[in-house]
C-alpha cells in the first residue's frame, strides 16, 4: 500500500533499500482508532440507555473520548507528514527521471517541455517538504537536512542541463556520475531515515494508545457491567450499524490491498468521524501504491515501444532459470532500419520501431515474453519445442517483412532471426542471448531475411 523507493537504473532509489513495512503499521494505527471508536460509542450507548450516573463510569468514557481524539489526532498528523515526505521523493525520483529523458532527447522543443516538467516537479517537491514542516514542526531540522541534499541534487542537474544543452554530453556523463548520483544517494538515505522514524513513532504513538484504552476499558466494565447486560441488545445492534460494518468494510479493503488489489477506493471517505478520516487515510495509500505501481512499470519497460526494456529482461530470464525452466530466445534484428532512419529521420525511425514492437506483439502466443535490446534489436523468449520456436519465429519474419505506412510512406524492414535454446546451446541467460545473436549473424552471413539456429544451418 504505501510506496517505496525502486531503482530504474541510474541514480534511482535502490530496490529494497529501506522499504517502509507500511502495512503492518496502518493496520496497527487503524486498529488503535478503530477500537477507540467502538468503545467510545459502546460507552456512550450503555450510559445514555442505561441512565448509569456512576461517576467511575463517566470519569472512564470522558478518558476514552480525550484518548481517541488525541491519539486519532497525533496519528492522521504523522500518516500525513509520512505521505509528504514520500511524495517529495516520488517528485525528486521523476526530477531524476526527466533529466535521464535530456541525454536521449536531442528535439529542441521537447527538450524545452522536459525542463518545464522538471521545474514542475522540484516545485512540487519543494512544496511537499514545506507542508511536511508545517505539519510536523518537530521534524523541521530532519526535512530541512532533506531539502538542503534536493538542493545540491538540484544544482548539480542544472550543470548537467546546461552541459546537455551545450552538446557537452561527456561532460553531462561526468556530472552524472561524479556529483548527481552521489548527491541523489545522500538524499534517499536522508529520505528514507526520515519515513522510517515517523514510521516508528506512529507505532509508538498506537502502541500508547491501546495501553491506555485497554486500562479506560476495565475501570469502564467494572463501573457500568449491570447497565452493559440491560442494553446489550439495542447496542449490539447500534454498533453494527454505526461502527462494525463500516469498519468491516474498510478493514476487507485494506486485506484487498496488503493482497495487492488496489483498483477499487476505500469506503467510507465521506464520513466525518474517526472512521471516515482512517478511510481517507487509507485512499491516500492506495493512491501512493498506484503511483508505486506506475513508477515501477516504467522502470522495466521501454519508453519508446513498450516492450520489457534490457533489464527487465534479463531480470526475468535470470528468474526463469533459476526455476530450472527450459526456453527458447528469439533474436530480431530490423533489416534496413538504419538507412530509413537516416533518409527519413528520427521520428520516422521511432514509427517503425513501434509499429515493430506492434507486430511482434501480434505474432506471440499466450506466455511469450517480448523485450527490446536496444536500437532496432528485439528478443522473444518463449517455452516449448524447437518446432514450436521456429514456427514463432517465422510467423515474426513474416509480419515484419510487410511495408509499413508512416506519413504517407511505405517503408519496407524486413527482419533477419536467430534462434538458441537453453540449457542446449548455453548454460546462463546470458548465454542464450549470445548463442541467439550468433545464431542471428550466421543467418546474415547467408543473406537477410533468414533465420538461424544456434550451431545449425541458417535458412
Amino acid at each position: 500500500m504505501l510506496p517505496y523507493f525502486r531503482s530504474g537504473g541510474g541514480a534511482n532509489f535502490p530496490r529494497g533499500a529501506g522499504r517502509i513495512d507500511a502495512e503492518a503499521g496502518l493496520g496497527r494505527s487503524g486498529r488503535a482508532i478503530g477500537r477507540f471508536t467502538i468503545s467510545l460509542r459502546l460507552l456512550l450507548a450503555l450510559t445514555q440507555m442505561a441512565a448509569v450516573g456512576l461517576g467511575g463510569a463517566f470519569h472512564a468514557v470522558t478518558q476514552l473520548s480525550r484518548n481517541d481524539a488525541t491519539y486519532s489526532r497525533v496519528l492522521e498528523q504523522e500518516a500525513a507528514g509520512m505521505v509528504l515526505v514520500i511524495r517529495a521523493g516520488l517528485h525528486a525520483h521523476d526530477d531524476s527521471h526527466l533529466l535521464q529523458a535530456l541525454f536521449v532527447e536531442r528535439d529542441i522543443p521537447a527538450r524545452q517541455r522536459i525542463l518545464g516538467e522538471r521545474d514542475r516537479a522540484q516545485r512540487r517537491f519543494r512544496d511537499a517538504v514545506a507542508r511536511a514542516q508545517d505539519i510536523l514542526p518537530q521534524e523541521t531540522a530532519a526535512l530541512d537536512d532533506i531539502g538542503r541534499h534536493f538542493e545540491t541534487m538540484f544544482e548539480a542537474g542544472q550543470r548537467i542541463e546546461a552541459a546537455l544543452l551545450a552538446d557537452q554530453d561527456e561532460l553531462a556523463l561526468r556530472l552524472l556520475r561524479d556529483e548527481r548520483v552521489p548527491a541523489f544517494e545522500a538524499f534517499r538515505r536522508v529520505a528514507q531515515a526520515e519515513v522510517a522514524r515517523l514510521h516508528r513513532r506512529m507505532d509508538e504513538i498506537s502502541e500508547e494508545a491501546t495501553r491506555k484504552a485497554e486500562r479506560a476499558w476495565q475501570v469502564t466494565l467494572v463501573t457500568a457491567v449491570l447497565a452493559v447486560l440491560l442494553a446489550l441488545f439495542l447496542a449490539a445492534w447500534l454498533l453494527r450499524r454505526t461502527v462494525i460494518a463500516p469498519l468491516d468494510a474498510v478493514a476487507a479493503r485494506m486485506r484487498a490491498l496488503e493482497a495487492g488489489d488496489d483498483r477499487a477506493p476505500v469506503p467510507g471517505q465521506e464520513r466525518g468521524d474517526e472512521i471516515g478520516r482512517m478511510a481517507r487515510a487509507l485512499e491516500s495509500f492506495r493512491l501512493a501504491a498506484i503511483e508505486r505501481r506506475r513508477l515501477g512499470h516504467e522502470a522495466r519497460t521501454d519508453a519508446l515501444t513498450g516492450l520489457l526494456n534490457r533489464r527487465a529482461l534479463l531480470e526475468t530470464l535470470e528468474t526463469l532459470a533459476s526455476e530450472a525452466l527450459p526456453m527458447l530466445a528469439i533474436v530480431i534484428d530490423l533489416d534496413h532500419f538504419k538507412l530509413a532512419n537516416d533518409t527519413h529521420g528520427h521520428a520516422v525511425g521511432d514509427a517503425l520501431l513501434r509499429a515493430a514492437a506492434q507486430r511482434i506483439r501480434t505474432a506471440l502466443r499466450a506466455g511469450d515474453i517480448a523485450g527490446r535490446l536496444g536500437g532496432d534489436e528485439f528478443v522473444v523468449v518463449l517455452a516449448g519445442t524447437d518446432e514450436a520456436a521456429e514456427a514463432v519465429a517465422h510467423r515474426l519474419r513474416d509480419t515484419l517483412n510487410r511495408p509499413v505506412e508512416i506519413n504517407g510512406r511505405l517503408l519496407r524492414l524486413g527482419a533477419t532471426l536467430g534462434i538458441a535454446a537453453l540449457p542446449r546451446d548455453a548454460a546462463t541467460p546470458t548465454g542464450l542471448l549470445e548463442a541467439a545473436d550468433q545464431a542471428l549473424l550466421r543467418a546474415k552471413r547467408i543473406g537477410r531475411g533468414g533465420v538461424g539456429r544456434a550451431a545449425a544451418r541458417a535458412e
